[in-house]
């Protein structure tokens, strides 16, 4: 019998999905959580927090090289349509206060999050607590006019798998509304206990930066939004940002 999972191999770039027959020594149960019966001696492993996770505030001791197999989260389709419901009220609820932190409880302690802002340069946040601070906080700081319908949701169920895709609005300094040209969206993936342990964002970013361009000549762009420009634009290093696939976990 073959059991479909992701194999994480140095011999597969990123996150290939593979069709390995199963050996005998691995048992997967229902929810998809590999067991190894008969195990090679373990590796060391990484440092762990006080309450028992992987260190993920150190990135450096994440090592994309080591060999893992790991099993995708499998749900029933009722179960990750009610999760999207929850997460599509909390990003209205977030958007109506100007505060997008509380959405960091969808997350697993280990999550990662990133998204690639062109030629130059990624962001990636791992561990909540990054995610919280930087992807929820500070990268929207000054976006208390914008929000992020989503238009489209897609359920995978077999591998706990969701991608979004939504709009980015603006209301701007006369009332009016701006939208951001192209196609933007998040790509999702849910651990067994339906917290998301990886997120990815994709935008055009070309049309982002435009649209930002506009609203700054009009002077249009909020204070906070003007702020975050300037630092960028004098050379300040900005939390979570790395140079074109230098992230700590990569992007794809």
């Amino acid at each position: 019998m073959s059991y479909r999972i992701e194999a994480d191999l140095d011999l597969c770039q990123g996150h290939a999905m593979c069709e390995l027959e199963a050996p005998d020594y691995f048992r997967v149960p229902k929810r998809g959580k590999v067991e190894i019966i008969d195990p090679e001696p373990p590796r060391a492993s990484p440092p762990r927090d006080r309450a028992g996770g992987a260190n993920v505030s150190n990135p450096s001791t994440i090592d994309q090289s080591e060999r893992r197999l790991r099993t995708m989260a499998s749900f029933e389709r009722s179960e990750l349509e009610q999760w999207v419901q929850s997460w599509l009220q909390a990003n209205r609820d977030c958007e109506a206060a100007g505060d997008w932190k509380p959405l960091a409880d969808f997350y697993a302690p280990d999550a990662t999050y990133g998204w690639n802002i062109g030629p130059k340069e990624d962001v990636m946040c791992v561990g909540i607590d990054e995610i919280r601070d930087v992807a929820l906080g500070y990268e929207m700081e000054g976006l208390q006019n914008w929000q992020y319908p989503y238009q489209k949701v897609i359920i995978d169920d077999r591998q706990g798998e969701i991608v979004g895709f939504w709009k980015q609005v603006v209301t701007d300094g006369d009332g009016g509304r701006q939208e951001i040209y192209g196609i933007g969206g998040s790509w999702f993936r849910l651990n067994a206990d339906k917290l998301i342990e990886w997120q990815r964002d994709f935008f055009d970013f070309g049309h982002v930066q435009a649209l930002y361009l506009d609203l700054m000549k009009a002077g249009k762009l909020s204070a906070g939004m003007q702020r975050r420009i300037e630092r960028s634009l004098a050379g300040e290093r900005l939390p979570g940002y790395y140079p074109l696939g230098k992230t700590p976990v990569p992007i794809w």
